[in-house]
């Protein structure tokens, strides 16, 4: 027998065998029970995950383990709950969906389903001893979901916890995500050593060895000369959604889209209208930028997935407009997808005019660039350091122009399409707060420190003061020596004398009010509303002129940080 027979006929006497045919499946489930003179422990989980990635997953990789952040309370980050499995360093891998989330307290272990997964089918709970028994009561189909969730673990063994689904539910919810589901567990137990453990051992004290969707680790433990610490990891294919799809499918017709006269499939476009060109809001990209799996492009509206496809030939138009080659649309992308863009067809006409949020952006980053150096050079003036502009603001424009502005995290969090219509609240600051970050959570407090410290201003004045205090306050030095014809480095003296006598000066106020709104979105206790309006007037806006959206005010506010930038660029670089 070969090495790989070996592991499978290990793998094959540990394993309970699996039925996709039960009218209940296993998604996850944590317990221990006798086996062979030994305990056997099974700790499973099910990820959903897209069809293509299936063949990147590797058993060594895999963890039935479920990740979670971490709670803890700090004074400027709003803690937001997650849950993923690890299965491959892959995309769409690494923070894989779990069926089931799960976390341990002291000896306790949880499994929950997915909420999402409950919601899906309105699905009703009831507690039945140690088990929630979920219901749909619309049909009625009883005991959908079954779920023991507590395991506890007394050395060395655990309780049972489980949960378990209709395969029939479990098979329509792949078809409405799209996804595929696949079960990642990890088994241990004690074995016997005998011929089969020998060969692979060879005389070690350890072993691990892959074979297929298993992968398998044998160590000897010290206190035994005749077993092995048994340890099987490996995944399993559950269900492709294709297979759940049924003949009554709807039969593919073609799409209505404004501006082209009569239905366009395949065929007809790319035949019949080589060269035609519809137009999509640019609200399209929306489903896009809340998922890890695809990679929009701002700048051409385009959007691709992996290698699988890709939306491109695409160009954006005024503030709201993206512009779409039909023949490359419909070559090579699935059904599903036209069928979304579709879904966003626009008439030219209803194009609004003006930057979209990305050429917004890019202009943003762009002055802040410049910022960057101009300062940069004018504190090695003033100071005789060698600081280059990524030691004042973090940021290597060099090195983003090189690997491209896709791997820049910042520029991709401030780019997302700002909708015309139903932008809320809680978006616009959440959006202040990813342009603070750029503008203000980037700056080298200690850098700045120094340089403020070294122009002769006392320690005194600086209680309290932080990166955009201390930047702040270099820019009205700076300012004073513009206005005062004073010299940077041989008039430091005067310069600080004079910058402390200026009390209603405050040249970085729009990322003050920036920051406030920052604050803000991390505390909601109060009313919100009331409170915006200080740091909202502060940047020109009227808050009575903020009717159910926020699209426009939040346009208002990249514009200003832009003329900020742009003015204070105009007279620094002529220092």
């Amino acid at each position: 027998m070969t090495e790989t027979d070996l592991i499978l006929k290990i793998v094959n006497d540990h394993l309970d065998p699996f039925d996709l045919n039960e009218e209940h499946l296993t998604i996850a489930e944590l317990k221990s029970t006798p086996w062979k003179e030994s305990i056997r422990s099974v700790d499973s989980n099910t990820a959903l995950i897209s069809p293509k990635l299936f063949k990147r997953i590797k058993p060594s990789h895999t963890n039935p383990f479920v990740n979670t952040t971490g709670a803890s309370y700090q004074e400027e980050w709003a803690y937001t709950p997650s849950f993923w499995l690890y299965l491959s360093k892959s995309p769409g891998l690494k923070n894989a969906e779990p069926l089931v989330i799960s976390w341990s307290s002291d000896n306790f272990t949880t499994l929950l389903p997915d909420q999402g997964l409950l919601k899906t089918f309105n699905l009703i709970p009831k507690m039945v001893g140690e088990q929630t028994l979920w219901h749909d009561l619309s049909r009625p189909v009883y005991d959908v979901v079954i779920n023991k969730p507590i395991s506890r673990y007394d050395f060395p063994e655990y309780t049972e916890a489980h949960v378990k689904i209709r395969a029939e539910y479990l098979k329509d919810y792949l078809l409405l995500r799209k996804k595929s589901a696949v079960q990642v567990f990890t088994v241990k137990t004690e074995l016997a050593i005998d011929e089969t453990v020998t060969r692979l051992l060879n005389g070690k004290e350890h072993f691990i060895g892959e074979a297929g969707a298993y992968e398998i680790r044998l160590r000897k433990p010290f206190h035994k000369d005749d077993a092995v610490h048994l340890e099987i990891n490996g995944f399993r294919f559950l269900f492709d959604p294709e297979a759940a799809k049924t003949e009554t499918a709807p039969v593919i017709i073609g799409h209505t889209w404004k501006g082209i006269d009569g239905l366009v499939d395949n065929w007809r476009a790319r035949h019949e209208l080589p060269g035609e060109v519809v137009y999509v809001s640019d609200d399209v990209l929306a489903v896009y930028e809340s998922q890890d799996d695809y990679e929009v492009h701002p700048e051409t509206g385009g959007v691709s997935y992996l290698r699988q496809w890709s939306v491109s030939h695409c160009e954006r138009l005024g503030r709201n407009g993206i512009k779409i080659e039909l023949k490359k649309l419909y070559e090579g992308t699935p059904y599903e997808v036209i069928d979304h863009w579709n879904k966003f067809s626009i008439d030219r006409s209803e194009i609004k005019r003006g930057e979209n949020i990305e050429q917004k952006s890019r202009r943003l980053i762009r002055k802040y660039f410049l910022f960057g150096r101009v300062i940069a050079n004018l504190i090695n003036r003033a100071c005789n350091f060698d600081y280059t502009a990524t030691q004042i603001i973090s940021l290597d424009e060099a090195y983003i122009d090189y690997t491209g502005w896709t791997e820049f995290p910042e520029y991709q969090q401030i780019s997302c399409h700002v909708p015309v219509r139903g932008f809320s609240r809680d978006q616009f600051m959440l959006r202040c707060k990813s342009l603070y970050q750029l503008l203000g959570e980037n700056l080298q407090e200690a850098k700045i420190r120094k340089v403020i410290t070294t122009v002769g201003f006392p320690e005194s004045e600086l209680t309290g003061f932080r990166s955009l205090k201390l930047m702040e306050l270099l820019i009205k030095y700076l300012s004073v020596a513009r206005d005062s014809g004073l010299d940077i480095a041989k008039d430091q003296t005067e310069i600080v004398e004079r910058t402390l006598e200026l009390k209603d000066y405050f040249p970085l106020s729009d990322l003050g009010a920036l920051a406030a709104i920052r604050n803000l979105g991390s505390h909601k206790g109060g009313d919100i509303k009331t409170k915006l309006q200080v740091p909202l007037k502060a940047l020109g806006i009227e808050p009575k002129g903020i009717s159910s959206s926020y699209a426009f005010a939040c346009d208002a506010v990249y514009d200003r940080l832009i003329d900020l930038f742009s003015n204070l660029n105009l007279w620094l670089v002529d220092l």
